[in-house]
């Protein structure tokens, strides 16, 4: 299954705290596409989800005993990043798929982790992208503003701008897959839909 070789292999990591050895697992691992898609998942910021812990625990236990369907890991995953809504039929779901795995308290708390990216690896996506190369994980950054006035004579050619509107900064990016706006943490920002 799956799901239980993802949780063999993030265990792996959170045993070893050393970087080296980080790096070194990361290598084992290169040619494991599933290991590295999952990586994807839950370390690149451009993966959005819209759920949160508190609320899938609400519904979880609702679902023991009512199957998963055909649906795995990473069809959930495929599920989310097309509905990132965190609606209640969304966390539902979510929700039905860890409580298929009942009486495992340790996947579930994989899968919880893993859904809502809090999964702790000690390994970041610039160590992600050291091993596997540059763009591998998305590397989102955006840097902070400074006065246009003090900096002008700086500026040659394009530049980009950001405006910084009720303490909210955002980036919106246009490219084949639409346009989507993020926060500077890379979350994905809703409801903009007149801007965008």
């Amino acid at each position: 299954v799956l799901e239980q070789e993802l949780l063999v292999i993030t265990n792996r990591f959170k045993a070893d705290s050393t970087k080296t050895g980080k790096e070194a697992l990361l290598r084992e691992y290169a040619d494991n596409e599933d290991f590295k898609q999952y990586l994807k998942y839950i370390l690149d910021p451009m993966y959005t989800y819209g759920i949160q812990d508190k609320k899938i625990k609400k519904f979880l236990g609702q679902y023991v005993g009512k199957g998963r369907g055909a649906v795995g890991i990473f069809g959930m995953f495929e599920y989310l990043v097309s509905h990132p809504t965190g609606n209640d039929q969304t966390v539902g779901l979510v929700a039905r798929f860890i409580d298929s795995f009942e009486g495992d308290d340790e996947i579930q708390t994989f899968l919880l982790e893993s859904f809502t990216k809090k999964m702790k690896l000690g390994i970041t996506a610039k160590t992600v992208n050291k091993v596997y190369g540059k763009g591998f994980i998305t590397n989102f950054e955006i840097m902070l503003a400074t006065k246009y006035e003090d900096e002008s004579h700086k500026v040659k050619g394009e530049f980009y701008l950001t405006e910084k509107y009720d303490g909210q900064r955002c980036a919106i990016i246009k490219n084949t897959d639409g346009i989507k706006a993020f926060s500077r943490a890379g979350e994905r920002i809703l409801g903009l839909v007149d801007i965008e």
